[in-house]
């Protein structure tokens, strides 16, 4: 196989597809080279992934959709007839939302899965200035603030748990020990969260409640992620 044709892939997985817009100018150059043929969209959500496949299917009439509903972090299986050589995206920055032992763990399920000649595309969110990331984590217009609180509106939906999303701070920084960003709420006053099933939940004024990691990376560090030993099952 020539260098031009390994990077012409007859089937493109996807992990954490979501509604897959980037995706789209992988599947146009697949159309336009002629070697496209599957397209294998993963996501968690299967309501979201179905409707993300009936507009692929639509747009692309000539690849064909498998959607795989799986929690890419738990153990996943892929449609054994894959057209290979096959390309694994992982784009955007979400590998970034694992520490680096589940990251690492994420990868290995991801090469048990590839064959010779399979090629992987990852995105990675690279590191910056901490002035800089931390904007874009404390936006003027408190978007993200939003999103983070939403969290608590979304327990309190799935689990009947009572928590106030308003008597919590949003608050963003940069680790620059271990390279991300976290994310926590902070309790504005001492509180006690009632969850059906579950020992009431105190939480201190000033205690925090840390409900993301955005890890930023560089050229070493991805290569660590490559390199490391093994991580124990």
């Amino acid at each position: 196989m020539s260098g031009s044709d390994a990077l012409r892939p007859r089937t493109l997985v996807e992990l954490g597809a979501g509604s897959a817009v980037k995706t789209r100018i992988l599947l146009d150059a697949m159309r336009s080279t002629g070697t496209g043929e599957r397209y294998v969209p993963m996501d968690v959500s299967s309501e979201f992934l179905d409707g993300t496949a009936r507009e692929l299917r639509g747009e692309y009439p000539g690849i064909g959709i498998v959607p795989v509903v799986a929690d890419i972090s738990a153990e996943w299986e892929l449609p054994e007839d894959l057209p290979r050589p096959a390309l694994f995206a992982f784009l955007g920055s979400t590998l970034g939302n694992f520490d680096t032992p589940e990251a690492i763990r994420l990868l290995r399920q991801v090469r048990r899965a590839m064959h010779p000649g399979d090629w992987l595309l990852l995105g990675v969110d690279l590191r910056k200035e901490p002035a800089r990331i931390e904007s874009a984590y404390n936006d003027a217009q408190a978007v993200t603030a939003e999103f983070n609180r939403n969290i608590l509106r979304v327990v309190n939906r799935e689990l009947e748990a009572d928590f106030d999303p308003d008597a919590f701070r949003h608050l963003a920084f940069y680790n620059a020990e271990l390279g991300r960003i976290e994310m926590h709420l902070e309790s504005g006053h001492a509180q006690v969260v009632s969850i059906p099933g579950m020992a009431p939940i105190r939480i201190r004024a000033g205690e925090t409640i840390r409900t993301e990691i955005s890890c930023k990376y560089d050229r070493a560090t991805v290569q660590d992620l490559f390199t490391s030993p093994p991580v124990l099952e």
